[in-house]
């Protein structure tokens, strides 16, 4: 099965959203979402933050930090002519 790093940190997707735009330097204003539904069923996603620590063990590295992650992979994605 698949490990997904989210740096340790349970995010909103709306929360996110407004992170990555903060971290870009962009307006954080444009994110909206829709009110919560407290009747709706869960729809939780949260990473393997044992798995995430093994892998990193295992490999010699030390997972960075959630606004660090976003300023690399924009900036990967900026060159790779993506965004």
């Amino acid at each position: 099965s698949a490990s997904f790093e989210t740096a340790g940190e349970i995010v909103e997707m709306g929360e996110l959203a407004t992170r990555v735009l903060g971290v870009l330097g962009a307006d954080a204003s444009a994110v909206v979402r829709p009110p919560m539904d407290p009747d709706a069923p869960a729809d939780d996603y949260l990473g393997d933050p044992a798995a995430v620590r093994a892998l990193a063990v295992r490999a010699g590295i030390t997972p960075a930090p959630l606004d660090e992650q976003i300023a690399v992979t924009a900036k990967w994605l900026h060159a790779e002519g993506v965004a």
